[in-house]
């Protein structure tokens, strides 16, 4: 299923504000997004597409065991045969051969949700995994109080932010890891309280900083438009981008 036009939207409204020109067409960039992240696979059951997480116990099931919400009246519904005298080993025998498991939970009041799996009160979301309270986000992962982010994975009460990790409170970044309150920032690391600030890291309280150096707005908007410049005419050639906060 491809990305709504709502998505679309917000995907093209959020790089125009971040990386200074629009993109269009997020399935695209879609590997790129989820670079980094552990993922997911999908299988297909007897009432659709099931999308399985890969961490904790979810990897080690088969896709025979694998189930749906809309199958849960046929699954509980299964009687095993105990027959003669009940054993640990007789029932452990026959769940082995029947049971199986339900990897989807939608709870609360969610709204143009697409291929999305645990997720509670979404609105306008797409290719997302465990994420809650959110609006118009995609190929996120265990995000949680969030407007038009997308790419992020353990973000939290964050907006217009493109593949973030591990940070909160964040707004118009890009390629942040470990960081909190900041604002109108790339590649930054473990990083609290900056605004227009590129290559910083273990750092607080920075303004128009380049590799923790206060640079001033010029010589940091210059910067800023070469670097974004690049990453732009990558992403439209090849849908995804060589630099990111792991690699600079």
């Amino acid at each position: 299923m491809m990305a709504g036009k709502k998505i679309e939207e917000a995907w093209s409204a959020t790089t125009s504000i971040v990386l200074g020109e629009p993109l269009e067409g997020i399935d695209k960039f879609g590997r790129w997004l989820f670079s980094g992240m552990p993922g997911w696979r999908e299988v297909k059951t007897k009432s659709g597409q099931a999308i399985v997480p890969c961490y904790a116990v979810f990897p080690s099931l088969p896709d025979s065991k694998v189930a749906l919400m809309a199958d849960l009246k046929e699954v509980s519904g299964i009687q095993l045969d105990i027959g003669g005298k009940p054993s640990a080993e007789r029932l452990a025998s026959q769940m082995g051969k029947k049971g199986k498991f339900i990897v989807d939970l939608a709870e609360g009041e969610n709204l143009d949700v697409e291929r999305c799996s645990i997720y509670k009160n979404l609105s306008v979301a797409h290719m997302c995994l465990d994420c809650f309270y959110s609006k118009y986000i995609s190929y996120d992962w265990f995000c949680d109080y969030n407007d038009r982010i997308f790419g992020c994975q353990f973000t939290f009460s964050s907006q217009f932010c493109i593949k973030c990790y591990h940070s909160s409170s964040l707004s118009r970044c890009f390629e942040m890891d470990s960081c909190s309150k900041c604002s109108d920032s790339y590649f930054c690391h473990d990083c609290e309280n900056l605004q227009n600030c590129m290559f910083c890291f273990n750092v607080n309280n920075l303004r128009y900083a380049v590799a923790n150096t206060v640079v001033g707005k010029e010589k940091f908007e210059l910067l800023k438009k070469e670097v974004l410049s690049r990453t732009v005419r990558e992403l439209r050639k090849n849908g995804a981008a060589s630099l990111s906060i792991y690699n600079f």
